[in-house]
């Protein structure tokens, strides 16, 4: 399932300095659930012979294979295949991957048990448990700004049983642990401040349900100037590296301008996306030298609920290569986001064209 920390693992041990002494050459693919092999082959390429970016872009896929396979065969290398939702994917990747017995490694991250089995029938997965109470209990107080104690297990007590109400409503879930720690780390330190927010979550049997209480919770609790910046984060495709410098000049050509106080629009936007890393809903990737974020990327669950949102508040569609036809509702729709890859096209049909009047943004 989602939010369990299976990323996070990941990066860890991809970022670890013996791997990077012992793989040379290090690939990290985030794999959306509606994947394009030819783009995977391209991007891995890619990566091994960043010069071949700008060569012949219209590359037929067995050259493309081809071209792969001469270019890790003398590689000892290690290929992260993150968030994989489907055995064909793996399947359609293997062949292209030489095995030089040289001990190159394939990683793969999954929710769905089948997929990591099928990978490799010799190897058994190693599957991640939700947190203990206790565990549980660390993250929470960490987060929420709270000292634990030198043994790390010496919590609060005046905090202890609601917390514990809290974690366990959470299903012992990382994400949705972190989450609620950002929340509680601007309330009171108090238990009635903190079992009010126990009270307000509409709490669920299904772990995935909980957690989904828990993002709501910390988008209806964000700054009214806020809400539109993180909404606009899910226009983006799932899993992709977004560019905060992109981001923040696309708030500012839509309008989400801060008022008052000083420096440059950039600089107000840039302290913006900082308000909103704080509060854990998305994940840095790469840094900037002065180590403001660079990119970033939003975990599946939290995009899911802002999606929701958005379209709730009608802030935006999206539209997939899926959607052979655009058939807009009397709904005033704002923003139209169509996501294809490769580009197509789409077909857009309204009863009235005085609609088109209404879209801000496509």
């Amino acid at each position: 399932m989602g939010g369990l920390g299976k990323t996070t693992l990941a990066q860890k041990v991809y970022k670890s300095n013996e791997l990077e002494r012992h793989f040379p050459c290090r690939i990290w693919l985030s794999i959306s659930q509606k994947f394009d092999v030819h783009n995977l082959l391209r991007e891995i390429l890619y990566s091994v012979e960043p010069n071949l970016r700008n060569e012949n872009p219209t590359i037929r896929q067995e050259d493309l294979r081809t071209k792969l396979r001469e270019s890790l065969t003398q590689q000892r290398y290690l290929i992260v295949l993150d968030d994989v939702w489907s055995i064909g994917l793996w399947e359609s990747l293997r062949t292209t991957l030489p095995d030089e017995k040289n001990a190159s490694r394939v990683l793969i991250t999954t929710r769905i048990v089948d997929v990591a089995r099928a990978a490799d029938g010799d190897s058994t997965p190693h599957e991640l448990r939700h947190l203990n109470e206790n565990e549980s209990l660390t993250l929470l107080f960490q987060k929420a700004n709270i000292p634990i104690g030198e043994s790390g297990v010496q919590f609060r007590t005046d905090l202890n049983d609601v917390a514990r109400q809290l974690t366990k409503k959470c299903a012992y879930l990382p994400l949705a642990l972190i989450v609620l720690g950002s929340i509680l780390s601007r309330r009171e330190r108090t238990k009635d401040a903190w079992q009010r927010v126990h009270e307000t979550l509409d709490w669920h049997d299904e772990a995935t349900k909980r957690c989904s209480e828990v993002l709501l919770l910390s988008y209806v609790e964000l700054p009214y100037h806020l809400k539109p910046c993180f909404l606009y984060f899910a226009s983006f495709p799932e899993d992709y590296e977004i560019s905060a410098k992109h981001v923040i000049r696309m708030w500012i050509a839509e309008g989400f301008k801060p008022r008052g106080g000083h420096g440059t629009m950039e600089e107000k936007a840039q302290n913006f996306l900082e308000e909103l890393l704080q509060r854990s809903l998305f994940q840095v990737i790469k840094k900037s030298w002065d180590g403001k974020c660079k990119t970033c990327r939003v975990h599946d669950l939290v995009r899911e609920m802002a999606i929701q949102e958005a379209r709730e508040e009608n802030f935006f569609t999206v539209f997939t290569k899926e959607d052979d036809e655009i058939q807009f509702s009397a709904q005033k729709v704002r923003r139209a986001m169509l996501q294809c890859n490769p580009p197509t096209n789409f077909g857009i049909h309204s009863k009235k064209n005085t609609f088109f009047a209404h879209i801000w943004a496509i």
